[in-house]
């Protein structure tokens, strides 16, 4: 082997050596609890991998802090990130509700900068990790009203059994229908009582069976979009069933296997292997640039 040769695998070996010192600390962070830590995201073109509760995304966009028919609300841990998709469905249900109803929507959380799980010891979240989901405050703000000084308002009454109906009204209906009347969203979760009370009066309608009922969403509902198209690395949740969800899986909502059931306790996804890259890409630019 000559100098030159010797001089190449003398490089190569010191990057190697290199990329072993900078990467392998942060591989078990990018697997657990650093997420909510970084604060920005990648300048690489718009992706998703993973699933909704196990995943991460590249080029994430920070929705702007208002727009025509919404403001952003007291988001944590710097989840106003989403992907194109959801920041542009933003901005178009923001306009449609306003333009129907007056009112201005409050937007909640919607991702970190690159996705990932939120702290399990601090936030209840266990999706939100794409981009792709998003809360959206049932109490919307009238024309009178300071939209970023209003309190969210739960919807259900002291006993949580029932509907409040000092903050439930048909606006709320109006703004959850026009959420839902969009193709690229996939289903909108809301309290089980919520959904109990819309089958009364909107049961066989369409725009029900995106409807999903789930544990919370007493005082916001929470949108989930489909993968982006092309996204083969996003990873869909199973197909919605047929109907509008008022029947036998309603009522299983409201029997004792709900109440019953041993809790898990709660562990962090083990996400996709990109991800890795994601959560390291300070490093990685560094090092490229360096080298």
């Amino acid at each position: 082997m000559n100098g030159i040769a010797i001089k190449m695998l003398d490089y190569s070996m010191k990057r190697i050596l290199i990329l072993l010192i900078v990467i392998i600390p942060n591989i078990a962070s990018a697997q657990m609890l650093d997420w909510h830590n970084v604060r920005t995201p990648t300048n690489n073109p718009s992706k998703v991998y993973g699933a909704y509760a196990a995943g991460c995304m590249d080029g994430g966009i920070k929705l702007p802090g208002s727009g025509a028919g919404y403001v952003l609300g007291a988001v944590k841990d710097n989840r106003e990130y989403g992907q194109p998709e959801m920041i542009n469905y933003i901005s178009k249900l923001g306009e449609k509700v306003n333009s129907i109803t007056g009112r201005t929507l409050i937007i909640g959380d919607i991702a970190n900068a690159r996705g990932g799980p939120a702290p399990i010891n601090s936030s209840l979240h266990q999706s939100h990790q794409t981009g792709l989901d998003v809360d959206i405050w049932f109490r919307a703000a009238k024309e009178s009203e300071n939209a970023r000084k209003i309190k969210q308002a739960n919807m259900l009454d002291s006993t949580w059994t029932k509907i409040n109906k000092q903050h439930w009204n048909e606006t709320n209906v109006e703004i959850l229908k026009t959420a839902a009347s969009f193709d690229e969203v996939d289903r909108i979760f809301i309290n089980s009582v919520i959904k109990k009370e819309l089958c009364k009066d909107y049961q066989g309608e369409k725009w029900m069976q995106k409807i999903r009922p789930w544990w919370g969403h007493t005082s916001h509902f929470h949108v989930r979009l489909k993968c982006p198209e092309g996204n083969q690395d996003c990873k869909m949740q199973s197909p919605l069933p047929e109907g509008d969800g008022c029947g036998g899986e309603l009522a299983w909502w409201f029997s004792d296997e709900p109440k019953s059931g041993k809790k898990e306790p709660r562990k962090y996804p083990q996400l996709p292997e990109e991800c890795t890259r994601i959560f390291n890409w300070e490093a990685l630019q560094g090092l490229a640039e360096r080298h």
